[in-house]
């Protein structure tokens, strides 16, 4: 990946399109799961995540982000090891509660 500084553009916009120029084989493709309070997240609710991503891997994706509060991420997280023991290709959970390509981003 090219080096190149994100911090002199002022907007989201700006930093996407110096990110696009710069990655133009990049596939991003973003799928809601769910959306319910981290803290009410089940068992049942870890399953779904896990099928879902068994899915993406079947796709051939190369990666998974999953945003998630940070509250109980650690649960999933742990669910998610056990359930995809193994996996092919990198699985991550950012903590934050920012966007990374936010101006003032928490997680970075």
């Amino acid at each position: 990946m090219p080096n190149f500084n994100l911090d002199n553009y002022e907007t989201v916009e700006e930093r996407l399109k110096v990110f696009w120029k710069e990655n133009p084989n990049a596939n991003i493709n973003t799928e809601l799961i769910s959306n319910i309070a981290s803290e009410q997240m089940n068992p049942e609710d870890w399953k779904n995540i896990a099928e879902q991503v068994v899915k993406k891997i079947n796709d051939g994706n190369q990666g998974i982000v999953i945003g998630h509060g940070t509250d109980t991420m650690a649960y999933t997280s742990a669910a998610l090891s056990f359930a995809l023991v193994n996996s092919p290709i990198p699985i991550i959970f950012p903590p934050g509660f920012c966007l990374c390509f936010s101006v003032n981003p928490d997680g970075t």
